[in-house]
């Protein structure tokens, strides 16, 4: 199995196990049978994450999806999304929204989401790896999305 194989399937695997609180590099890397810089450094090349950067992502887009989806209170979500703390769960929101969750969810509950806010960057990140002479578009000379 190639490594492109093994980073898809590891992908998944940190998927599918994102909430769980306990969920480490260690965890993925030897499920994906790697250790753990080789496996790093591979994950990072074939998604443009780290392990853990991606696991957060994984986390803080499942938490954006129940704020505007549920009636949840926010420590709930924190804690099903595998955060420990409500504390820490906003810390890490805030510097990826630039807003705490109830600021999030006050300001996007009524709006409809858009295809970007629900699929994964790992996508784009593995096709233009697929693809090396793909050529990725300036938003700037985008004329209509």
């Amino acid at each position: 199995m190639e490594n492109t194989e093994l980073i898809f399937n590891a992908v998944n695997y940190a998927k599918q196990n994102a909430t769980e609180s306990g969920i480490s590099v260690e965890e993925v890397a030897k499920n994906a049978g790697f250790s753990i810089d080789y496996f790093n450094r591979i994950f990072l090349s074939h998604t443009g994450f780290t392990v853990t950067a991606y696991i957060n992502y994984i986390r803080l887009k499942q938490a954006a999806f129940l704020l505007r989806t549920t009636d949840n209170l926010v420590l709930d979500i924190a804690l099903e999304i595998g955060y420990d703390s409500h504390e820490g769960f906003t810390k890490a929101f805030r510097k990826k929204n630039g807003i705490t969750p109830s600021e999030y969810r006050s300001v996007n509950k009524s709006r409809v989401m858009c295809m970007g806010e629900i699929t994964d960057k790992t996508v784009a990140s593995r096709f233009v790896h697929s693809n090396p002479n793909f050529k990725i578009v300036d938003p700037d000379e985008v004329i209509d999305f």
